[in-house]
């Protein structure tokens, strides 16, 4: 392990694993690591609970030995106690509701500031909280034996030299006011998860002038929490429609990574983006549904209801329909609205600009 303490506060941990010994295909093994909030003060409010992403997104709250969504007829103290706890963890996993106190006395009377810790990681792992306080990631396993759970074969990569495989990665750790957490949770995410990559080249002449040693493609930043998503011409398969005209469009999909925190009164993010894009003007737009082969407002006409019986909003998170955002033009450009935590996409019209 490398354990890294930058000037900010930022955390990080490298850690390089492999190869596993299996001692002569003998015993099968399984690397994890576990990060502890170790404090005598520490108390937990909600006992066996713990976060982790779905697909790099939303978060989802979990319940040690528990299933809150379905009826599981097993024990998982006597069965699969630490198997039947692990979820799939994307790129974080997060503790929320850690209360630190003075003293431990009565700690209910003396509730401090919710505190959160948040693990970020740069590759997909198995994870979960079996003990309060304390989050484990799987780093790596070596198994001799087949499960018999449908792969049928045993998980042991011999790697290049026979010996097994060796596997580095990052963490990024945060442990932090539970609100600033919250309030950079997706940035943080993004950047561990999807690095920004320097590239570089030689250039094959000397540049005409030394003022211009930049290029965008955007005439102007999009707020720090709008991600872009796509941006390609439309239709993708027009250079191969040989009686087609030439069509000055572009489809465009952009992500609103606010999510809702107390320290932030959260609303619908409103973006002119009649010159967002270098070289054009955006004349006209239509929202379509994700992947842009039906507009929005015909899928809203077409819902299916599904006749379900939730329970208690506690265990679920309800989704409502929201207004579609249809063409938004008037005489102060083509304005773009995004809900907090949405993905929206949209068909531009444009045309060239001198």
């Amino acid at each position: 392990l490398v354990i890294r303490l930058y000037n900010n506060g930022e955390l990080e941990v490298e850690w390089t694993a492999g190869p596993i010994p299996d001692d002569g295909y003998t015993n099968s093994r399984e690397l994890v690591i576990r990060y502890t909030v170790n404090n005598t003060n520490i108390f937990i409010k909600n006992p066996g609970e713990f976060f982790t992403d779905s697909s790099g997104r939303r978060m989802i709250r979990r319940l040690r030995n528990k299933r809150i969504d379905w009826n599981l007829p097993i024990n998982f103290t006597e069965t699969e106690n630490i198997a039947g706890n692990y979820y799939p963890v994307v790129n974080r996993i997060m503790l929320k509701n850690i209360i630190l106190h003075k003293s431990n006395e009565n700690p209910l009377e003396d509730e401090g500031v919710p505190l959160g810790l948040a693990i970020y990681t740069d590759r997909a792992h198995g994870g979960t909280s079996l003990h309060d306080g304390q989050i484990e990631l799987m780093l790596h396993r070596r198994l001799v034996r087949d499960d018999g759970f449908g792969v049928s074969e045993p998980l042991m990569e011999n790697g290049l030299d026979g010996r097994g495989l060796i596997v580095r990665g990052i963490h990024k750790i945060r442990f932090d006011e539970l609100d600033y957490i919250e309030l950079e949770d997706r940035r943080i995410a993004q950047l561990v998860s999807r690095p920004i990559i320097p590239l570089f080249m030689h250039a094959k002449h000397q540049p005409k002038s030394m003022q211009v040693n930049g290029w965008s493609g955007l005439n102007i930043g999009l707020p720090n929490h709008i991600h872009l998503l796509s941006l390609t011409s439309w239709p993708l398969n027009k250079v191969y429609l040989s009686n087609s005209r030439e069509s000055n469009q572009i489809l465009i999909r952009l992500e609103n990574l606010q999510s809702s925190n107390s320290l932030t009164s959260i609303k619908p993010c409103t973006i002119d983006i009649t010159y967002l894009i270098n070289g054009i003007k955006i004349i006209g737009m239509k929202e379509m549904i994700l992947t842009a082969d039906q507009l929005k407002t015909t899928s809203l006409l077409h819902r299916l209801n599904w006749p379900t019986e939730l329970p208690s909003s506690d265990n679920y998170t309800l989704y409502t329909k929201h207004k579609c955002n249809a063409d938004n033009l008037n005489s102060n450009g083509v304005l773009l609205t995004i809900e907090p935590g949405k993905i929206v996409t949209y068909i531009l019209d444009y045309e060239i600009t001198k």
